[in-house]
């Protein structure tokens, strides 16, 4: 396979990415105005950690290396 075919690859997974990323933020704001109705916290720590721990999990079956993903996803959840 060639340079620009892997490129367009890439940039298509780009695409893909920023699509997921965008469809996962709007199911957080829809948490957050569910969370104001119920008078909860915004912060829930043991839900971040069970988050942080599954993408840690899901790195690793991926070859990746997991405090990277980890980073990633602390920057998401910000």
């Amino acid at each position: 396979m060639s340079i620009d075919n892997l490129r367009e690859r890439i940039d298509r997974l780009d695409t893909e990415i920023v699509r997921l990323l965008g469809e996962r933020l709007k199911v957080a704001r829809e948490i957050g105005e569910e969370k104001e109705k119920a008078s909860l916290p915004v912060l829930d720590a043991a839900r971040e950690n069970r988050v942080l721990e599954k993408v840690r999990h899901l790195a690793l079956e991926q070859g990746i290396e997991p405090r990277e993903v980890e980073r990633i996803y602390e920057q998401i959840i910000d």
